[in-house]
């Protein structure tokens, strides 16, 4: 049918669930603390880019949602993702999710696992055998120990 993930979480988040709209948040929620070339950042952009090239008439339902009238958070989270839409770097504030329904989601990582150790975040010394430390399946994630690596293995 040609749709895309992030084609039916934004007509979910049309039809009011808020776990759609979390999603969506998190897909655009840029990360300061890495530079707009970053993964992540780069990543954001390109949500944000075909967030921009959805129809007129569904950009429209996001800023009905968003100027609705009403406090609740799903009308906030319209008007986040609106912002962001027009590349305004706007967080997402605290308590606008309950706390019930934020633990059951994934969250985004707080650090580059490329360069810090993806069980306890440190950041890796340039000392660390790093190619011998990466996750055997990705190759990607790097840990700053084997005993970490095998705890996250575990999982």
């Amino acid at each position: 049918d040609g749709l895309t993930l992030l084609d039916i979480a934004l007509e979910d988040m049309l039809q009011g669930s808020i776990s759609a709209a979390r999603l969506l948040l998190l897909c655009t929620e840029h990360d300061s603390e890495w530079p707009d070339e970053d993964e992540w950042n780069s990543f954001v952009q390109a949500v944000i880019v075909a967030l921009r090239a959805t129809s007129s008439s569904k950009r429209h339902r996001i800023a009905e949602l968003a100027n609705a009238g009403d406090s609740s958070n799903l009308a906030h989270a319209a008007a986040i993702l609106t912002k962001r839409m027009h590349h305004e770097r706007v967080t997402i504030p605290e308590g606008l999710f309950d706390k019930k329904q934020e633990s059951c989601l994934p969250d985004v990582l707080p650090f580059n696992t490329r360069f810090c150790c993806a069980e306890c975040g440190e950041n890796l010394r340039a000392d660390l055998p790093i190619e011998k430390l990466r996750c055997e399946i990705c190759k990607n994630v790097a840990y700053c120990s084997q005993k970490h690596a095998n705890v996250d293995q575990e999982r």
